[in-house]
């Protein structure tokens, strides 16, 4: 009766050495019936299933609605997993941490279990709701574009199957099948902005704005995109050089030839990169710098989302790390230890750590973490001692350089201070800030 479900996770599970599938189920219908069509596709695929359910722990049922799923996977013969999420004391936005939490969760989940690919159980209609959601929030061609069908988080690909199902056919599949879904009473709750669109956007149909065209716009708007994507990643290859210090240059006579919409995502790339945040920066303050640069108004510079960018000998763009915006003085041994692999995603180097999300300070012995600082240098009369064997060096520059301490003594900078213990590397590149421009970044 419902060939298509099958279909749509036969054909997300197309590689054949894949011999485990995960999947991500919270108990709400979309996930269930993922279970249910998945469990019926696997047994004829002779393909393992292992269900994961993330416990946020946010409301007092949650324990309960896990231990619903584990029965149900229990019934049908499948692993099930619990993860618990254990949320900080104080966050800003819950909604947006929640959901980080829960890929990065099962990415780990996944890892330890050997399991390359999770699918999760969007339907058409989360499809639809996003798109819109994105527009009343005025994004741009990724925001438009919806979620993707396909992503990858620490080498883990995660999947969408049910992207063009609605939610009403995978409802109706469960209700075939005898199987009861937990309603999750946020989702009637209009203080959320989805629950609003969700809402709304069946009033709208009358104009003729339905789910099929929000979401045949998004399609739309994902391969313009694409285009826009990989055509700014070409381009920044011609204008962009970063030196030794982290300092990135736009050539400007290039930079200004180029159009529009590919000199914002320039600049979003590299303020991106220099912040160190997740998400890309506001329009609005890239595109304040744009038309501060196209004014030529640039002289004495400005500082945006954690940069100082200023115009130097007339023609360059210099990118440089705000001061004011570096952490403060932290133990080394405390840092974030630094992780990659070979998608450029995150995975665990033992002994190497992130500072200011710019520099790899690597240690080749953890015996000689114990009492180290890091910190940048802020007494002008040493960075004005440390710098003057490289006259090139502005004062600017070595202020925003990492240096390790020991006992109130510097005793490694890079490229300043040597020492045999310590090694310092660049995480920006011209090849970073390619794949920051082909992801859209």
């Amino acid at each position: 009766m419902y060939p298509e479900l099958e279909n749509h996770i036969a054909n997300s599970i197309c590689d054949e050495e894949n011999k485990s599938v995960g999947l991500a189920v919270s108990g709400g219908g979309d996930s269930l019936a993922l279970l249910l069509a998945a469990t019926i596709w696997a047994r004829k695929s002779r393909i393992q299933i292992s269900v994961a359910t993330v416990d946020h722990g946010l409301r007092s049922n949650s324990g309960k609605e896990a231990l619903y799923v584990k029965e149900i996977c229990a019934n049908l013969s499948s692993k099930h997993f619990i993860l618990p999420w254990e949320k900080k004391q104080k966050i800003k936005n819950l909604q947006d941490c929640a959901r980080l939490a829960r890929i990065n969760l099962l990415t780990d989940w996944a890892k330890r279990e050997k399991i390359t690919t999770v699918l999760l159980g969007h339907s058409a209609d989360d499809q639809a709701e996003t798109i819109f959601m994105n527009f009343v929030r005025g994004s741009g061609l990724e925001g438009l574009s919806g979620m993707p069908a396909e992503f990858k988080n620490s080498g883990v690909v995660f999947k969408r199957p049910f992207l063009s199902v609605k939610r009403d056919r995978l409802r109706q599949f469960l209700v075939d099948h005898d199987l009861k879904w937990i309603e999750d009473p946020s989702n009637f709750d209009e203080k959320f902005q989805r629950v609003k669109v969700r809402n709304i956007l069946p009033k709208l149909e009358y104009l003729g704005l339905t789910s099929d065209k929000i979401i045949s716009t998004g399609e739309r708007m994902s391969i313009a995109s694409s285009f826009i994507r990989l055509t700014s990643a070409a381009q920044i290859n011609h204008c962009l050089t970063i030196n030794r210090w982290g300092e990135v240059q736009l050539d400007g006579n290039k930079f200004l030839g180029m159009e529009r919409e590919i000199q914002l995502r320039i600049l979003s790339a590299i303020i991106g990169a220099f912040s160190g945040k997740k998400y890309r920066p506001r329009y609005k303050s890239v595109k304040f710098l744009l038309e501060k640069i196209l004014a030529q108004s640039l002289k004495k510079g400005i500082t945006i989302g954690g940069s100082k960018v200023s115009v130097i000998e007339k023609k360059h763009i210099l990118f440089q790390r705000e001061v004011s915006a570096i952490p403060e003085v932290a133990d080394l041994k405390d840092l974030e230890i630094f992780k990659k692999n070979f998608d450029g995603e995150k995975c665990l180097e033992e002994n190497k750590f992130l500072w200011d999300n710019r520099w790899i300070i690597s240690v080749k012995s953890a015996d000689f973490l114990e009492d180290q600082k890091v910190d940048r240098v802020k007494n002008k009369t040493i960075l004005k001692t440390v710098r003057e064997s490289i006259n090139s060096m502005a004062y600017y520059t070595a202020a925003a350089l990492p240096a390790i301490f020991s006992k109130g003594e510097i005793i490694a900078m890079p490229g300043l201070i040597r020492s045999d213990s310590i090694e310092f590397r660049l995480v920006h590149s011209q090849e970073s800030f390619v794949k920051r421009l082909e992801k859209g970044q």
